[in-house]
């Protein structure tokens, strides 16, 4: 059996081959592995909804990920106008309807800024990662300059939300401490 394809919509130049083939265990792992990654380049929010419609007709998809919804946004509209609260709010229900629909997993992430006073990248808004629309999980760095994350289910359909996890992140490796 196949697998599915994984398709990147990429607001910026953060799509990168290389760290996929240094995360894989072979060259022949590597090319498998980029040969089922789609990337999209999206210029804004219609061409998020654009695009994301568009899986509906492209075959079996797994993961959608829009890396990142804030550059997205800040491509449109003017800022804090209600037009562009009103096209956030559509892009998003359209992300919602289309992978209901396809039965895939969207990752959406968020980017970081340098705090002016101390210099620190830090989350705007939060990176939120959803998983299959109906769950919220919540990345968090733990301590400054560390490489230790923490992992909640903020929202979920279970009844009794799973633990939240502490993760060691290295470039090579990840390792749950908790």
């Amino acid at each position: 059996m196949e697998s599915a394809s994984c398709v990147f919509l990429d607001s910026g130049t953060n799509y990168n081959s290389t760290l996929v083939k240094t995360l894989c265990n072979s060259q022949d792992d590597s090319a498998e592995v980029l040969e089922k990654i789609v990337v999209g380049q999206v210029l804004g929010l219609d061409d998020v909804v654009e695009k994301v419609e568009m899986l509906r007709d492209f075959g079996e998809v797994s993961l959608v990920v829009l890396d990142n919804l804030t550059a997205a946004l800040n491509l449109s509209g003017s800022p804090g106008s209600r037009a562009r609260q009103r096209a956030l709010f559509g892009a998003l229900d359209s992300i919602r309807r289309v992978i209901n629909d396809i039965d895939a997993h969207v990752m959406i992430t968020d980017h970081s800024s340098r705090n002016w006073v101390s210099g620190q990248p830090i989350p705007i808004g939060g990176n939120v990662l959803s998983h299959a629309v109906d769950s919220v999980i919540r990345v968090d760095r733990l301590r400054e300059g560390n490489d230790v994350v923490r992992i909640l289910v903020e929202r979920c359909t279970l009844p009794s939300p799973p633990p939240g996890v502490i993760l060691r992140v290295s470039s090579t490796a990840i390792r749950s401490i908790r």
